[in-house]
């Protein structure tokens, strides 16, 4: 496993900040604080010390240790000591921090031509001035627009983040200007898409009311339906054969005290005639007697206007009170009848 370290020296603090794998930034703890005052050959063993009782170890070659040296204030001999004691680590460099902050300062400020720029980093002052070509340079003069720089900055030595380098404020005007007129070319999209929307949610309003209206209509005519089929099934009327219409002291009216006797049929209308009232429309006859019975005596009539629906065909045999047709609106239709007929026998 690697590890990273970064170390900020200026004229009366240090600092020792551990970079994890993950980027993340760590202080080391000095005694409780986050800096150390070195002035001295000791101090800096001190210091020292503390950086292997942080990592665990005995010497600084012990792990696979990565250390960057930023020095914020002028070089001293204090850190040549301090790199002559790290110089067994796996790599150590010593930087001087004026060649990193004009980096930091490009990542963060917006530049602009012939402008100077003050840096406060761990209470040590420095002067940057950019000129007409946007070229950063160092100056000894303590003057110019202040910015403070915290140790962790320096971070950068470590892995350089390519995020916020437009830091030129005329191409930062222009993509200003772009960024405008592409948030205003989205405003008019977007307004374009809301008049859409509106228009469809009237739509939809119409269409809810429409599909109402249609459910409405669609339920009355159901109704209606319904109520017409429940008319014509009122109007259907089974016809049986009932001796007890004959008088009683007419032949017929006797036969009618005797259930048993078979009676052949003769159809006298054709399936699906329209009947009036009154009309015969089966003639029946003892079976066997030879005898046929008169108009007013061996025939079955209608007692009211309607479509004859046959249950029965010349020749079938039939007794006292079995059905042998039905009547039903002249808009009826067999198939409904016969259905109907079905279910009412069950």
């Amino acid at each position: 496993m690697e590890y990273n370290l970064l170390i900020c020296t200026s004229n009366e603090k240090w600092i020792a900040i551990d970079i994890n794998p993950n980027g993340e930034l760590e202080r080391l703890s000095l005694d409780g604080n986050d800096f150390a005052e070195v002035h001295s050959t000791e101090d800096v063993l001190e210091f020292c010390e503390k950086i292997l009782d942080y990592y665990n170890i005995n010497k600084f070659n012990d792990i696979n240790l990565n250390v960057k040296i930023v020095m914020v204030s002028k070089y001293s001999p204090l850190n040549l000591e301090l790199f002559m004691q790290l110089k067994n680590a796996s790599s150590v460099n010593l930087i001087d921090a004026k060649t990193v902050m004009p980096i930091y300062v490009l990542k963060n400020c917006l530049v602009k031509a012939n402008r100077k720029i003050g840096i406060l980093c761990m209470e040590e002052r420095f002067s940057f001035i950019v000129d007409d070509d946007l070229t950063v340079s160092y100056e000894d003069a303590e003057e110019g627009e202040e910015l403070r720089i915290e140790p962790e900055s320096f971070s950068i030595v470590f892995s350089f983040n390519c995020k916020n380098l437009i830091s030129d404020e005329r191409e930062f005007k222009k993509l200003e200007k772009k960024h405008a007129e592409d948030i205003e070319e989205q405003k008019k999209e977007v307004d374009r898409k809301k008049k859409e929307i509106i228009e469809l949610k009237e739509k939809n309003i119409a269409l809810k009311n429409d599909l109402e209206t249609l459910e409405q209509q669609y339920n009355s005519a159901n109704t209606r339906i319904e109520e017409f089929k429940a008319n014509i099934e009122s109007r259907r009327e089974i016809i049986r054969l009932d001796l007890s219409k004959f008088e009683s002291s007419s032949v017929l009216g006797l036969m009618s005290l005797v259930s048993d006797i078979d009676y052949q049929v003769k159809i006298l209308k054709s399936e699906g005639d329209i009947i009036e009232r009154g009309t015969d429309i089966i003639s029946f006859l003892e079976s066997g007697s030879g005898y046929y019975f008169t108009r007013n005596g061996g025939t079955i009539a209608t007692e009211s206007r309607g479509k004859i629906h046959y249950l029965v065909k010349n020749g079938d045999v039939i007794h006292s009170n079995d059905a042998v047709a039905i009547l039903s609106d002249p808009m009826d239709e067999t198939e409904d009848v016969l259905k109907w007929y079905k279910n009412y026998n069950h």
